[in-house]
């Protein structure tokens, strides 16, 4: 009897295994990498500055990148070098820069060190590494898509001794260093991937052994967490950015099949299991909601069941209004997630797919690669863990409080959806546009809006004329100057409110004004909105004494269909580099014509 060997496992998902041996792990990313399937995953370049050994750390950001939906490629830099690093990862086309300083490593055993050093010993290693890294994110500027870096952590077992507790407060004192220098420097983030040798336990996480011997002091299962960590903070190295959570329904939002059982036999229930489980669930998918994250459906079901439940069910959590696109019919998983990214304006990889079956989750996975997948687990207990995984895919890395914007943003994206239906009914664009009623209000330093002022900056790729980013403080900085301004564009159309959805900072010094950014949402780009500022900011350069107007248009991957910007506008062109292309034309060149379907306000 001839024996049948087992079907080969798929190297990629045999990746998201997190039991899976180091030696297993090895070898599956190299066969994944090397599978023809790659060839189609985003391409991410990561550069690592690490003052420890970090091999094995690289080895796993390419693991989970793999499990994302991507292909990492790491270089690694010069032990403590990170001026050196920089500049070699900026030549070597490196887009995504993470700077790791381990506190144990910034001397011979540091944190022994600690308890006997007096606060000006302690006060000149805090300066050395202040000047160090501020020399180092300083080349960094503009040079990376992102930059990271990890904010100080201790290697040794907290313990109640007065020891401990200097190396505690000596963590305290390196990471506020840290964060006053990140926020010199705009984009960049800090990231306490120490958290995960906690999460691993301190025993598991570091290797006393390599720690002395090679400066490597991590383990395995430490270097898993943490670039586990890494990928979802960076979402990805900052290449996909999710936007959208699609949800099967059937075995997904509640148990059982509402088809077959009925509204009233499906398990969702808050008191008992397994439908609290479902229910749970649900308040954590609701809560991304409320924080900006677009909540979708694709279904197979008949839709006035699905409906049935979502607007009737005691115990539903997620009701119509909270779902911004609904496709429920018996198209295949694939045609749905293409139809919502579409109705979205979005690209596949914006979405993030959850189905309890393996059949349309591998459906998906060989259609659409670009899509996130989740599949619910076989056990219900299991649910609400990987949901928290979901939200940590989505909230991870950010260090800010949600909005207003962002919990408007359902009602956003459902009028746009709306409109882009609405596109379809019309014999040409031109009759389309006058159709919506477009209206644009343009404010001048709105300081109830800077977070999201701020916000739109860090976001917005594609119809970015600079890709300069800013803080809240770089934007209450530019208000506050007499010789700058902020103009704000809030859109809305018949169909609803669209928001703020665009920024333009601009510097004056007479004779010259300077448009420093100018940057739209994606949600309103077509439309014209892009012309409703110029008559305004044309007065105000006028009021600082300027009859000169000066701009650049700074080239990225993302922001190519902006290249001719200025050209349109009237400005003539007076260099032009690899670098960029700067303008300067007098202020009467410039064409401040307002689309005749644009209804404009200053304020």
């Amino acid at each position: 009897m001839t024996a049948v060997e087992a079907p080969a496992l798929d190297p990629i998902a045999a990746l998201a295994d997190p039991g899976l041996p180091l030696a297993a792990v090895l070898r599956h990313v190299r066969e994944a990498e090397a599978a023809p399937e790659a060839a189609r995953l985003p391409r991410l370049r990561f550069g690592l500055s690490a003052n420890v050994t970090a091999d094995l750390l690289a080895t796993f950001v390419r693991r989970h990148a793999l499990v994302r939906g991507a292909v990492a490629e790491v270089e690694q830099g010069s032990l403590d070098a990170h001026l050196d690093n920089v500049r070699a990862f900026a030549g070597a086309g490196v887009e995504h820069l993470v700077i790791l300083e381990v506190l144990d490593a910034l001397g011979p055993a540091f944190e022994a060190q600690l308890p006997t050093l007096g606060p000006g010993a302690l006060a000149e290693h805090v300066d050395r590494a202040r000047s160090l890294l501020t020399l180092a994110l300083g080349e960094a500027a503009g040079r990376f898509a992102s930059v990271d870096v990890v904010a100080f952590h201790r290697l040794s077992a907290p313990a109640a001794t007065p020891a401990s507790a200097a190396v505690d407060a000596a963590v305290a004192t390196f990471n506020a260093m840290l964060v006053e220098v990140a926020a010199e420097h705009p984009g960049v983030r800090v990231l306490p991937l120490g958290d995960a040798i906690a999460a691993v336990g301190h025993e598991a996480a570091v290797d006393p052994r390599f720690r002395l011997r090679f400066r490597a002091p991590y383990t395995a299962r430490a270097c898993d967490e943490m670039a586990r960590r890494l990928l979802l903070a960076t979402r990805a190295g900052g290449r996909i950015r999710h936007k959208a959570l699609v949800l099967d329904c059937d075995g997904t939002l509640w148990g059982g099949v509402v088809g077959e059982d009925g509204p009233d036999g499906i398990a969702l229930d808050p008191h008992t299991y397994p439908g609290n489980a479902y229910w749970a669930v649900q308040h954590q998918f609701l809560a991304l909601q409320r924080q900006g994250v677009l909540l979708c459906l694709a279904s197979k079901n008949e839709p006035a069941d699905v409906d049935e439940v979502l607007g009737g069910h005691p115990a539903q959590v997620i009701r119509p209004d909270d779902v911004v696109v609904r496709k429920v019919s018996w198209d295949d998983k694939a045609t749905s997630l293409r139809a919502i990214a579409d109705d979205l304006g979005i690209g596949l990889d914006g979405l993030v797919f959850v189905d309890d079956s393996p059949f349309e989750i591998e459906g998906v996975r060989a259609q659409l690669p670009e899509v996130t997948t989740f599949q619910v687990p076989r056990e219900p207990w299991a649910y609400p863990a990987l949901a928290a995984e979901i939200a940590e895919l989505f909230a991870a890395g950010a260090t800010r409080v949600a909005t207003e914007e962002d919990a408007r943003k359902t009602e956003q994206y459902r009028v746009r959806a709306a409109a882009r239906r609405e596109r379809a009914r019309h014999a040409t664009e031109a009759e389309y546009l006058q159709s919506l009623g477009l209206e644009v209000d343009v404010r001048v330093d709105e300081r109830a809006q800077l977070a999201r002022i701020a916000q739109l900056t860090q976001k917005s790729n594609q119809f970015n004329l600079t890709t300069r980013r800013y803080t809240e403080a770089d934007v209450a900085a530019a208000m506050d100057d007499p010789d700058a301004a902020v103009l704000s564009l809030h859109v809305r159309d018949r169909f609803g409110d669209h928001g703020l959805t665009g920024v333009l900072v601009a510097r004056f010094a007479a004779p010259a004004a300077e448009v420093e950014a100018f940057l739209m949402s994606c949600r309103v780009i077509g439309r014209g909105v892009e012309r409703a500022c110029w008559r305004r900011l044309a007065a105000l350069a006028a009021e600082h004494g300027c009859d000169e107007l000066r701009a650049a248009y700074l080239p990225t991957r993302k922001n190519p269909q902006v290249a001719r910007f200025w050209d349109g506008l009237g400005l003539a062109r007076v260099a032009e580099d690899a670098d960029g292309v700067r303008y300067a034309s007098p202020l009467t060149d410039l064409d401040t014509t307002i689309p005749d379907h644009l209804t404009v306000h200053d304020s």
